[in-house]
């Protein structure tokens, strides 16, 4: 699936008492008939009331799409900002040409072999994009490829496309953007803002602390923005917030402004074999249609942003810059980073450089976290069905957030292993963590510290008991509760005191601590049953403790 973010009238990002952000998103639904399924996206327009055509999208050199990379996945197409209103009739412009890769190979298909090559294949989708003033919103592309229809003897695609709304996108697992434009202003030392080159919504640029910002001018490397100016031409990737249109960059590029660099191609993929320098790599994503499963190229000259040719490893995870040769079909790699390794100029992990499988479980009493090992590779210090230590400090979530980090959760990480300590860089959560359509609101349940309600401020100290739906500091068993606005059930402000059980449901502010809650509820506790209410949303009692990261 394929999501977009739109914001019509570009050059900004805030909304205002008539407009709000739109954040249009590109996703895909399981097939398993298809390794790789690659299309080219060019536009995507709607409809408001008037009847006047908007663009939410439009790129006229195309942008590529393995869209079998997308399930459960939302890609950032575009931000832009709509006036409020009601948009229907969406087209999805898409280049004819499709590329399906089986077990058998590649097949080059299109959505309409009656058309020239070259041609635009329109697709019709049928939706509602509901935009109130002052609220950001997000809305997707289906690309449902699990009723995708291929007859050979045409050579024909027949496509099914399905528009998705904001409930639909929450359950996303993962929204990421790759965002080129012009920086229009430097806040500090791990944040900028950039005005996209589509004219859309300005988008803020948090650096991850385990970012690489690469100079192409000079081929350095850096962690901060001490490189990057006002002005500036960058392109970042990393995962995207659609509420507050933020990216949380893993990867910065900084252009050098040479048109020939320019031309740089990008893909990502998992190393299926190495013979000397020569990688062969199974491609998953790529900016350009590949035209094959899998691309070999030299790594003799390459510069390394993160990692070195000696951990290179069959299995891994890379994404590689270089120069492709589209007649000869040759890639040429220039810049590489190896998923989860350090960084250039920092020292190397300490232990092996491991990729593991695992389930997840919290020691309840002092919230450290093991993992039983499932799978394993690059490591030869790790064994089936060990217990390690996992230690997440500057760890990237990758995929999943913090509230996955539960007892029973399947991860997969990327890191280093040492004497049975696994610090993990990269995590991805597999199972163990339940999305629905409507996110779960932060909820917890207590007991009211002595001496700590403060009727002037609005808040109180809450002693935990349970959790739910969010990530405790694991240095802290009490948090903040700020009452000011709830809404108080089976009792009044006046009766908040010391010893009082309370559940609370609002929303989590982890740097400070804070549950700002919108509802309120006193429970009576007896001997014989223990709680005998609860928050209508359903608090269970059998929670386990979630810890801050």
């Amino acid at each position: 699936s394929v999501a977009l973010v739109g914001c019509g009238g570009g050059g900004g990002s805030s909304s205002d008492t008539t407009s709000a952000n739109v954040s249009l998103y590109v996703t895909d639904n399981l097939t398993q008939d298809y390794s790789e399924v690659w299309v080219t996206l060019y536009s995507v327009t709607t409809t408001n009331e008037a009847g006047e055509t908007i663009t939410l999208f439009n790129n006229p050199e195309g942008q590529v799409q393995n869209l079998r990379a997308l399930v459960g996945v939302g890609a950032l197409l575009d931000t832009q900002n709509l006036m409020a209103g009601t948009f229907t009739d969406f087209t999805v412009s898409v280049g004819n040409d499709i590329e399906l890769v089986n077990d058998a190979g590649v097949i080059s298909a299109q959505f309409n072999s009656s058309l020239a090559a070259g041609t635009h294949f329109d697709i019709m989708v049928d939706g509602s994009l509901v935009v109130t003033a002052g609220e950001n919103t997000a809305a997707a592309i289906d690309f449902d490829l699990a009723q995708f229809t291929y007859d050979a003897a045409t050579n024909q695609v027949t496509p099914v496309l399905i528009f998705q709304d904001e409930e639909e996108t929450d359950s996303f697992y993962r929204t990421y953007a790759e965002v080129e434009g012009v920086v229009v202003s430097i806040a500090s030392a791990t944040q900028f803002v950039i005005a996209p080159e589509s004219d859309g919504s300005h988008i803020t640029v948090n650096l991850h602390n385990t970012a690489v910002v690469y100079d192409e001018s000079t081929e350095m490397s850096s962690d901060d923005t001490s490189a990057i100016a006002v002005g500036d031409e960058v392109e970042a990737y990393g995962n995207f917030d659609d509420a507050t249109l933020a990216l949380e960059a893993v990867r910065v590029k900084l252009d050098d402004g040479d048109d020939a660099t320019d031309e740089l191609m990008e893909i990502e993929g998992t190393i299926e074999a190495i013979n000397g320098m020569v990688i062969t790599l199974n491609i998953f994503e790529s900016n350009f249609m590949p035209g094959m499963d899998t691309i070999d190229f030299d790594v003799t000259d390459v510069i390394f942003t993160k990692g070195d040719a000696t951990l290179l490893s069959v299995g891994m995870e890379v994404e590689v810059k270089g120069t492709w040769d589209e007649m000869a079909s040759t890639f040429m790699a220039e810049v590489m980073e190896i998923e989860g390794a350090s960084r250039e100029g920092e020292m190397p992990m300490s232990g092996d450089f491991s990729e593991i499988e695992g389930t997840l479980a919290i020691n309840s009493e002092d919230g450290s976290f093991t993992l039983t090992v499932t799978e394993f590779e690059h490591s030869d210090n790790v064994a089936i069905d060990d217990m390690l230590t996992v230690v997440f400090t500057d760890t990237w979530l990758k995929e999943g957030e913090e509230a996955c980090l539960l007892d029973g959760a399947s991860l997969h990480i990327i890191g280093s292993v040492d004497t049975g300590v696994l610090t993990a860089s990269v995590v991805e959560v597999e199972e163990g963590c339940i999305h629905e359509n409507e996110e779960e609101s932060p909820e917890a349940f207590g007991t009211i510290a002595l001496d700590s309600v403060d009727m002037v401020a609005g808040t109180l100290t809450l002693n935990v008991l349970e959790a739910e739906n969010f990530m405790m500091n694991q240095q802290s068993e009490s948090i903040t509760v700020d009452f000011s606005m709830a809404v108080f059930d089976d009792g009044l402000a006046e009766e908040l005191m010391g010893d009082v059980k309370i559940e609370v449901e609002g929303t989590w502010d982890a740097e400070t601590n804070t549950l700002t809650a919108t509802e309120l509820e006193f429970v009576m506790v007896t001997m014989d049953s223990g709680m005998d209410s609860g928050m209508d949303s359903g608090m269970d009692s059998d929670m386990e403790p979630e810890l801050m990261i």
